[in-house]
């Protein structure tokens, strides 16, 4: 975490929903280390959730999958379903 990361904080209202990334989670031995990372982040925002995920192993992406999905506008089907 650094101070571009708490400029970029500085961009959303406070009531932006706003999904955190942990990345490369599989690069920690001791994943009992993460937590008081991820403990601190919640107490720099109020983020909508906090994820931690390997991207390479494949770890909670389907956690962030459903997190973005949860929060993506109802809209009508553009094309056909069977369109490939």
């Amino acid at each position: 975490w650094c101070e571009e990361d708490e400029d970029v904080l500085r961009l959303f209202p406070e009531n932006a929903k706003v999904i955190l990334i942990v990345n490369k989670i599989d690069q920690y031995q001791d994943k009992e280390k993460l937590l008081p990372f991820l403990q601190e982040m919640s107490e720099r925002f109020n983020f909508e959730h906090i994820i931690p995920l390997s991207a390479f192993e494949g770890d909670n992406v389907k956690s962030l999958e459903e997190a973005i999905f949860k929060h993506l506008p109802q809209a009508p089907f553009y094309f056909p379903e069977d369109m490939d």
